[in-house]
């Protein structure tokens, strides 16, 4: 019952446009690009970085 009223009140919000969701964490998306540029594969990365693998494809796609 608790989550149902969380997801109502978050449909609420975002049809009021006030609901934008978790905000991107600029550094790492930084040092993703960074370590792309020099040649890193994207699996390397993830494990430098202690991220998933989705999200440096979404960083870099």
């Amino acid at each position: 019952m608790l989550l149902e009223r969380q997801r109502g009140g978050i449909a609420i919000a975002k049809a009021k446009g006030k609901y934008r969701g978790k905000p991107a964490n600029i550094d790492l998306h930084n040092k993703i690009r960074e370590l792309f540029a020099q040649g890193v594969n994207k699996t390397q990365i993830a494990k430098t970085l202690s991220c998933s693998r989705q999200t440096v494809y979404k960083v870099l796609g």
